[in-house]
C-alpha cells in the first residue's frame, strides 16, 4: 500500500488535512468518503528519488526537527521491544504524531518497509529527515538483530546532541549580547559624542591633544 497525503472537506465544510494509505488515489478517495468526508485532493507521499528516463529526480525535501527525530526513535525502540511488528509500530507512531510533516514522513516510511524494503532503506528515502549517520547505525542494529536496542541508543544519543546544542547556544547568548552592546556605545560615541567634543575645542580655540587629534 502507498501512503497519500489528502486534502478533505467534513461535512460542515471544515478542511481536514492528513495522511491515509491505499492502494491507490482512487482508493483512497473512496477511503476518504466512508470516512464522511469528501476529498479535494490526494497526493502520493513521494520518497528521495524516483527514476524515469530524464534519470534522478529529488522530491522529498521533508525535514524532521530534533525532538521529533528523538522521540519518534524512541517510540519505534519501544514497541520493538514490547515485540510489536515494525510495520505496526510505525503505523502506530504516525497515528499518535499531531505534526502533519512528521506523520507523513512516517507514513512514508512504512509504505517502503511494506514494499519489502529494510528500515534504514526506507529511511534513506527522506535524507532530509534522517541523517547519514543515523542510517548507518540503524543498518547495523538490523545486519545485528538489535534494532530495539541501536534505536534506544540512537534516541539517547539525538536528545543528548540537542541539549548539547542548546547549551553551546545559551553560553554563546550572553557574550554576542555584551559584544554588540559595545559596539553600539563606540558607534554612538564617534558619531555623535566625540565630534561635540572636538566641535567644542574647536570653537574655543584651544588645542586638542595629541590622542584627540588622532581620534
Amino acid at each position: 500500500m502507498t501512503a497519500y497525503n489528502y486534502l478533505a472537506l467534513e461535512t460542515t465544510g471544515r478542511e481536514r488535512r492528513g495522511t491515509i494509505e491505499a492502494d491507490t488515489p482512487r482508493h483512497a478517495r473512496q477511503l476518504l468518503r466512508e470516512k464522511e468526508l469528501m476529498p479535494v485532493d490526494v497526493d502520493e507521499i513521494k520518497s528521495a528519488s524516483t527514476d524515469t528516463s530524464l534519470g534522478t529526480i529529488k522530491f522529498s525535501n521533508q525535514r524532521m526537527r530534533a525532538v521529533d527525530l528523538t522521540l519518534f526513535t524512541r517510540q519505534i525502540a519501544t514497541l520493538l521491544r514490547a515485540g510489536i511488528p515494525l510495520d505496526e509500530a510505525l503505523a502506530a507512531v504516525a497515528e499518535q504524531n499531531d505534526r502533519r510533516t512528521v506523520k507523513s514522513i512516517i507514513m512514508g516510511v512504512r509504505s517502503k518497509v511494506l514494499e519489502g524494503f529494510t528500515l534504514a532503506q526506507a529511511f534513506a528515502e527522506f535524507p532530509k529527515a534522517f541523517p547519514d549517520i543515523y542510517l548507518a547505525t540503524v543498518a547495523a542494529g538490523e545486519h545485528a538483530g538489535q534494532l530495539d536496542n541501536v534505536l534506544e541508543r540512537l534516541a539517547d544519543f539525538t536528545e543528548n546532541r540537542q541539549i548539547l546544542k542548546s547549551k553551546i547556544v545559551n553560553a554563546l547568548i550572553y557574550p554576542i549580547i555584551l559584544i554588540l552592546a559595545c559596539v553600539s556605545i563606540i558607534i554612538v560615541m564617534m558619531n555623535f559624542v566625540v565630534p561635540k567634543i572636538v566641535k567644542i575645542y574647536i570653537d574655543g580655540d584651544f588645542d586638542l591633544p595629541p590622542l584627540t587629534n588622532a581620534v
